[in-house]
């Protein structure tokens, strides 16, 4: 939607919608339809490049990563994956203007990939943290209660036997 908003106000040459200026003949392309598809599709590429940061990137902490993550989808998209889309120009087409803003949206956009899975990451390892910290607790507290219930039980049987001994003592006496 940002970028559809660039595109509006002339920040850059490219449409959003060249995603589907390759393969849909008709005119719906261009009308709300047309930004509503193109919303969608772009939300489906975004969950596969969210996981592919989450299969490799997932235990980095840091913003820079996500940068150089987004500046690389930029990167792959423009000169990679051109041809493949006959209404996207090339590298050395773009004004600027263009320029500028597409990597400024990559980045922005890599930098959000990887706060959220990095954020979701560092959660996940802080909660199983703490509960192996909760069961280690439990565990040692068992183990004292099993401890102070096996000295009761000593003295129990210490104090049994002492009188045991005692009239032992007095039967012989």
């Amino acid at each position: 939607a940002v970028s559809l908003l660039a595109y509006y106000f002339n920040f850059m040459e490219i449409s959003p919608r060249v995603l589907i200026y390759s393969w849909a003949a008709d005119s719906w392309k261009y009308g709300v339809l047309g930004i509503i598809v193109t919303i969608l599709l772009y939300g489906l590429l975004s969950i596969g490049a969210a996981f592919l940061y989450y299969l490799f990137f997932r235990k980095v902490d840091h913003l820079f990563v996500g940068i150089l993550y987004g500046a690389g989808l930029w990167a792959i998209i423009h000169t990679l994956l051109v041809p493949l889309f006959p209404g996207m120009k090339k590298i050395n087409e773009l004004s600027f203007d263009s320029l500028t803003t597409t990597i400024c949206l990559f980045i922005i956009y890599g930098v959000f990939i990887g706060v959220s899975i990095s954020f979701d990451e560092s959660e996940s390892s802080i909660d199983e943290l703490v509960e192996r910290i909760h069961t280690e607790i439990n565990n040692n507290l068992s183990s004292i209660e099993n401890k102070k219930a096996l000295r009761e039980k000593i003295t129990s049987d210490n104090t049994q036997l002492e009188e045991a001994i005692e009239e032992i003592k007095q039967k012989i006496e």
